[in-house]
């Protein structure tokens, strides 16, 4: 109890302070919940029925006697087909991506916030792009691949139901933008002719994929043998540790280093024992050098002993020179190199997307294509029906703001007073420390004993205003 009036009585001291930060970060809370997006979820239901399946799909885990495509195996492959790409694309391409963009916020000053923070990402975004910082990333790209992850498919556990749901700041978008997927799945599958015993349209295809993705191949190839390139990634670690290393090996030669690809257009050199070529070089200069002052000691600069060394001193000393000599035109081939491989990069991450799409899609129509091969042995068909069409999403994804308002000013109350009962603790602490003179030291007690503690003076001063 002591304790709690302790610290009542230094929030009490400070409440200016305790209000002052109430206040600063009620209205960080306040606004930080109104700029956060809330999310708002549409889904449907879609109702896969095989007819002539043998098999119910309670026993779909009993091995088949025969070639048979089991009701677990169809729902998959139309899970796979409802969360490809292509679908996807086709979606944004048909509402346009201004449709997907949030609606402005109605409060003017909310909305002229947000307004500058999307102009400084974007500025900011930009500016790293352009420093190669990240990867630039068309508007249309990154839609498709937030619409992906947002998109949510997966198949009801015992049962031939696919679940679909669409996660999206905009309620009436994610309805309607979930509607218009399936509109596009539903003909897809019609286009298709989705009835297992014809596979024409799907091998056709799985064919023509696989010809963008040989295209996509032959495109990775051609940058490769253009620009004499496997690896960029790896080949600009690489040279970016040859030039260190030959950086430092050309300050222990002693030589200057190269400012550009223009100062020279010598060959790569063969480097391997050029190092320890130098240290050899190097002691022997100073071994030389060492023995010419013990020469030039006994005798004079015309000696013809001082003269020998001196020769052998200049004859190492251009050897050490025709080694940094060496050096500098690899270090400037390498770093031209280097720059070549920045200037090409982006090119090879573009073609390395471009095959992984094509690989992509390759895969979901090759594998749809033989399931469709392995159904032509029976006489099944596959229709598909929206049981549960998309609906408008009545409430947001998670807590309300109201939640998140009320848990902010919580905080908001608990932090400050934390805040305020420190810094008043803090200067309590700080002036008890404080040296004090003859006149202002506390009277010492007749028998000696220290003066009332804090705490004590505190509960008498109490006990006297009560």
């Amino acid at each position: 109890m002591t304790v709690v009036l302790v610290l009542l009585d230094s929030l009490r001291r400070r409440i200016a302070l305790a209000l002052a930060l109430f206040i600063l970060f009620a209205i960080g809370a306040t606004g930080a919940v109104y700029l956060k997006k809330p999310s708002y979820e549409a889904s449907a239901k879609l109702l896969l029925n095989l007819e002539g399946l043998p098999l119910s799909l309670s026993r779909a885990e009993l091995p088949p006697t025969g070639a048979q495509m089991q009701a677990v195996e169809a729902v998959t492959n139309q899970v796979e087909i409802l969360g490809s790409r292509d679908l996807v694309e086709q979606l944004v391409d048909a509402l346009g991506p201004e449709a997907f963009a949030a609606p402005p916020p109605g409060n003017p000053l909310v909305r002229a916030v947000v307004g500058a923070i999307g102009a400084a990402s974007r500025a900011v975004s930009a500016r790293l792009a352009a420093v190669g910082l990240i990867e630039p990333v068309a508007p249309r790209d990154a839609l498709v691949e937030a619409l992906r992850a947002r998109l949510t498919v997966y198949a009801v556990r015992q049962s031939q139901v696919i679940d679909v749901a669409l996660t999206w700041p905009d309620p009436a978008m994610a309805r309607v933008a979930l509607g218009k997927l399936l509109d596009i799945y539903l003909a897809r599958v019609a286009a298709l002719s989705v009835q297992f015993a014809e596979q024409g349209v799907l091998q056709e295809q799985a064919q023509r994929a696989s010809e963008a993705l040989d295209a996509a191949e032959r495109e990775i190839r051609a940058l490769q043998s253009r620009h004499d390139v496997v690896d960029p990634a790896r080949e600009k670690q690489l040279l970016a540790d040859r030039i260190e290393r030959l950086t430092l090996m050309l300050g222990d030669a002693g030589g200057a280093q190269s400012p550009g690809p223009e100062s020279g257009g010598a060959t790569a050199p063969e480097l391997d024992g050029v190092g320890a070529r130098i240290a050899d070089l190097r002691e022997r200069i100073n071994t030389l050098t060492i023995d010419r002052a013990r020469a030039m000691a006994r005798f004079t600069g015309d000696h013809a002993a001082v003269r020998e060394i001196d020769a052998q001193i200049a004859a190492a000393k251009e050897a050490l020179a025709r080694e940094s000599a060496l050096l500098d035109s690899a270090l400037t081939q390498d770093r031209a190199r280097l720059r070549r491989v920045l200037d090409i990069e982006s090119d090879f991450a573009r073609a390395m997307r471009g095959r992984d799409v094509a690989a992509d899609a390759y895969r979901t129509y090759r594998q749809a294509a033989n399931d469709r091969r392995v159904m032509q042995l029976q006489s099944q068909e596959l229709s598909v029906r929206v049981i549960d069409s998309p609906r408008p999403p009545i409430r947001a994804r998670g807590p309300s703001r109201l939640v998140l308002a009320i848990a902010g000013l919580i905080f908001s109350a608990g932090f400050a007073c934390v805040i305020a009962v420190a810094v008043e603790r803090l200067a309590e602490a700080l002036a008890a420390l404080r040296p004090t003179d003859g006149a202002d030291a506390p009277p010492a007690t007749a028998s000696g004993a220290e003066p009332p503690t804090l705490l004590a003076a505190r509960r008498d001063r109490g006990a006297a205003e009560k």
